[in-house]
């Protein structure tokens, strides 16, 4: 495989992993909206309303953690995106230098 071709192939395979990571960015916020609405009331709790408070907490940290994890995936995404952007980029910047190189006058190769 070219160097072209290499450089080709690794920019959209960061393309693609920075899918997977918003794929599984969407199921955290998915998965946070579900654990939040596990919410309990005293009249759900019946006879354990002892564990009401504890296990409230529990449910706002979790929910919690999933939204953090969500924020931090699609942070990933956005790096991985930008960094095949950017290999894009550097891969047509150096084209184009070798491209004026070959057409200035004079030169023999």
């Amino acid at each position: 495989m070219s160097q072209a071709g290499e450089l080709k192939f690794i920019a959209s395979s960061l393309q693609q992993t920075a899918g997977i990571w918003d794929h599984e960015a969407a199921a955290a916020q998915s998965a946070a909206a579900r654990v939040g609405g596990m919410s309990l009331s005293r009249l759900e709790a019946g006879v354990f309303q002892i564990i009401v408070g504890p296990y409230d907490e529990v449910v706002t940290q979790v929910s919690a953690r999933f939204e953090e994890g969500s924020r931090n995936m699609r942070g990933i995404a956005s790096a991985l995106e930008l960094a095949a952007q950017r290999l894009g980029r550097g891969e047509q910047a150096s084209l184009t230098a070798i491209h004026r190189t070959y057409a200035l006058p004079g030169l023999k190769i």
